[in-house]
Protein backbone atom coordinates (compact mmCIF):
# COMPACT_ATOMS: atom_id res chain seq x y z
CA UNK A 1 0.00 0.00 0.00
CA UNK A 2 1.25 3.31 -0.85
CA UNK A 3 1.50 6.00 1.83
CA UNK A 4 -1.08 8.35 2.01
CA UNK A 5 1.77 11.54 2.08
CA UNK A 6 2.57 10.46 -1.26
CA UNK A 7 -0.65 11.60 -2.84
CA UNK A 8 0.33 14.82 -1.65
CA UNK A 9 2.88 14.87 -4.39
CA UNK A 10 3.05 18.13 -6.92
CA UNK A 11 2.96 16.37 -10.37
CA UNK A 12 6.33 16.06 -11.47
CA UNK A 13 7.55 16.21 -15.43
CA UNK A 14 6.91 13.15 -16.64
CA UNK A 15 9.43 11.18 -19.21
CA UNK A 16 9.63 8.96 -21.55
CA UNK A 17 13.05 8.08 -22.79
CA UNK A 18 13.82 11.71 -23.84
CA UNK A 19 11.92 12.67 -26.39
CA UNK A 20 8.03 13.20 -24.10
CA UNK A 21 7.82 15.49 -21.07
CA UNK A 22 4.86 17.49 -19.23
CA UNK A 23 6.39 21.19 -19.58
CA UNK A 24 6.06 23.44 -18.06
CA UNK A 25 5.42 22.31 -14.54
CA UNK A 26 4.33 24.04 -12.26
CA UNK A 27 7.19 25.75 -11.07
CA UNK A 28 8.51 26.58 -14.09
CA UNK A 29 4.81 28.00 -14.53
CA UNK A 30 5.55 30.03 -10.82
CA UNK A 31 9.42 31.22 -12.25
CA UNK A 32 7.66 32.62 -15.88
CA UNK A 33 5.20 34.61 -13.32
CA UNK A 34 7.80 36.05 -11.30
CA UNK A 35 9.79 37.05 -13.71
CA UNK A 36 6.96 38.99 -15.36
CA UNK A 37 6.58 40.51 -12.54
CA UNK A 38 10.13 41.45 -11.34
CA UNK A 39 11.53 42.05 -14.93
CA UNK A 40 9.11 44.03 -16.73
CA UNK A 41 6.15 45.35 -14.22
CA UNK A 42 7.70 46.24 -10.94
CA UNK A 43 10.84 48.30 -12.47
CA UNK A 44 7.85 50.36 -13.88
CA UNK A 45 5.88 51.03 -10.88
CA UNK A 46 6.60 53.49 -7.91
CA UNK A 47 5.38 53.71 -4.16
CA UNK A 48 2.48 51.86 -2.64
CA UNK A 49 1.80 49.82 -6.69
CA UNK A 50 5.50 48.70 -6.91
CA UNK A 51 5.32 47.54 -3.25
CA UNK A 52 2.54 45.39 -3.64
CA UNK A 53 4.13 44.20 -7.30
CA UNK A 54 7.22 43.36 -4.86
CA UNK A 55 5.20 41.57 -2.41
CA UNK A 56 3.40 39.18 -5.02
CA UNK A 57 6.77 38.18 -6.28
CA UNK A 58 7.84 37.39 -2.96
CA UNK A 59 4.60 35.27 -2.51
CA UNK A 60 5.51 33.66 -5.67
CA UNK A 61 8.97 32.49 -4.25
CA UNK A 62 7.32 30.88 -1.49
CA UNK A 63 4.87 28.74 -3.04
CA UNK A 64 7.76 27.99 -5.92
CA UNK A 65 9.44 26.39 -3.02
CA UNK A 66 6.75 25.07 -0.89
CA UNK A 67 5.83 23.33 -4.50
CA UNK A 68 9.04 21.74 -4.85
CA UNK A 69 9.47 20.52 -1.01
CA UNK A 70 6.15 19.70 -0.17
CA UNK A 71 6.26 15.57 -0.48
CA UNK A 72 10.15 15.33 0.34
CA UNK A 73 9.60 17.49 3.04
CA UNK A 74 6.91 15.43 4.79
CA UNK A 75 8.01 11.97 3.66
CA UNK A 76 11.69 12.52 4.92
CA UNK A 77 11.30 14.04 8.22
CA UNK A 78 7.89 11.87 9.35
CA UNK A 79 8.31 8.71 7.20
CA UNK A 80 9.47 6.93 10.11
CA UNK A 81 7.27 8.36 12.62
CA UNK A 82 4.34 7.83 10.92
CA UNK A 83 4.93 4.03 10.86
CA UNK A 84 4.95 4.66 15.35
CA UNK A 85 1.40 6.28 14.63
CA UNK A 86 -2.07 5.36 13.87
CA UNK A 87 -2.96 7.93 11.49
CA UNK A 88 -4.90 7.74 8.10
CA UNK A 89 -4.11 11.43 6.70
CA UNK A 90 -1.79 14.17 7.42
CA UNK A 91 -4.48 15.86 9.74
CA UNK A 92 -4.90 13.23 11.54
CA UNK A 93 -0.90 12.85 11.68
CA UNK A 94 -0.27 15.86 13.00
CA UNK A 95 -3.17 15.55 15.30
CA UNK A 96 -2.17 12.08 16.94
CA UNK A 97 1.43 13.53 17.05
CA UNK A 98 0.22 16.75 19.13
CA UNK A 99 -1.99 14.49 21.61
CA UNK A 100 0.98 11.91 22.30
CA UNK A 101 3.70 15.17 22.79
CA UNK A 102 1.08 16.84 25.33
CA UNK A 103 0.22 13.15 27.33
CA UNK A 104 4.46 13.36 27.30
CA UNK A 105 4.38 9.63 25.46
CA UNK A 106 7.68 11.35 23.82
CA UNK A 107 9.54 12.65 26.37
CA UNK A 108 13.21 12.68 27.35
CA UNK A 109 14.01 9.32 28.46
CA UNK A 110 10.76 7.83 26.06
CA UNK A 111 12.70 5.63 23.41
CA UNK A 112 11.03 7.33 20.61
CA UNK A 113 11.98 11.11 22.34
CA UNK A 114 15.12 11.04 19.65
CA UNK A 115 13.26 10.20 16.86
CA UNK A 116 10.34 12.85 17.64
CA UNK A 117 12.82 15.77 18.43
CA UNK A 118 14.70 14.95 15.08
CA UNK A 119 11.56 14.77 12.99
CA UNK A 120 10.32 18.35 14.26
CA UNK A 121 13.65 20.30 13.86
CA UNK A 122 13.72 19.05 10.36
CA UNK A 123 10.30 20.06 9.63
CA UNK A 124 10.67 23.19 11.18
CA UNK A 125 14.18 23.49 9.49
CA UNK A 126 12.31 23.14 6.43
CA UNK A 127 9.67 25.84 7.13
CA UNK A 128 12.25 28.33 7.45
CA UNK A 129 13.98 27.36 4.22
CA UNK A 130 10.96 27.49 2.38
CA UNK A 131 10.11 31.30 3.94
CA UNK A 132 13.69 32.44 4.14
CA UNK A 133 16.15 30.49 2.71
CA UNK A 134 19.31 32.75 3.03
CA UNK A 135 18.59 32.36 7.02
CA UNK A 136 20.51 29.05 6.89
CA UNK A 137 23.31 30.76 5.34
CA UNK A 138 23.78 33.97 7.29
CA UNK A 139 26.91 34.87 9.50
CA UNK A 140 26.64 32.42 12.57
CA UNK A 141 27.35 35.80 14.93
CA UNK A 142 23.58 36.48 13.66
CA UNK A 143 21.72 33.23 14.05
CA UNK A 144 19.59 32.62 17.05
CA UNK A 145 20.50 29.39 18.94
Amino acid sequence: MTPWWKSLAVPHTIEFGDFMRKKPSLADLLDIAHETISKKLTPNLTGEARYNALMVGNAISIVKRQIISQEQNFSDDFAELFELLDANDAEQFYCQLAKEIRAGLHEPGISTFKLVQESLLKSVKASVAESNPNYFHRDKKESIR
